[in-house]
């Protein structure tokens, strides 16, 4: 059974993002949802996931945060990255570390590397067990495949759904 991937991300351009980089490292099974709650539905009813990728503001700011607490109350011991907007500086990432250390987090994706420059990276933040492997797989991969047509595709949809208003 090949090992599952949850992504919970209300944006579909960076979930998509986050999708190819994996892809590229040798992951194939995927389940997106949109919000916290969602995300926390799938992880009560399928498969264990080895990883969650989870964005920190969705139906409300901080929504990802709030889910962590609650993923490891149901028995979830995989990986948690975050992926944000919010730690664009390095010094408020650094600041933050270790609250999100001792929150859960195993790492966190700077999303504004992924906009601007076709980079995903992943600052890690846990050296817990589990971590390893995803961290190994992942070693290397620094560019989104097809970035460029994917953030096309992106600036197309908003375009779209402006001239719809």
């Amino acid at each position: 059974m090949p090992e599952s991937i949850l992504i919970v991300d209300d944006n579909t351009g960076y979930a998509q993002w986050t999708e190819a980089v994996l892809r590229k490292a040798g992951y194939s099974d995927f389940t997106h949802v949109k919000n916290a709650r969602a995300g926390l539905d799938a992880v009560r009813s399928n498969p264990p996931f080895s990883a969650i990728f989870s964005d920190i503001t969705m139906e409300h700011p901080g929504a990802g945060l709030m889910m962590i607490p609650k993923l490891r109350k149901l028995g979830y011991s995989g990986v948690v990255i975050l992926e944000s907007t919010a730690f664009d500086y390095e010094i408020v990432y650094w600041l933050a570390r270790r609250t999100l250390r001792s929150m859960g987090v195993d790492g966190l994706v700077i999303k504004r590397l992924m906009n601007d420059h076709g980079r995903w990276e992943v600052q890690w933040i846990s050296q817990r067990e589990g971590v390893s492997v995803l961290r190994e797989r992942l070693t290397g991969i620094t560019e989104i495949p097809d970035w460029k047509d994917l953030r096309n595709e992106r600036e197309k949809a908003k375009a779209r759904k402006r001239t719809k208003l």
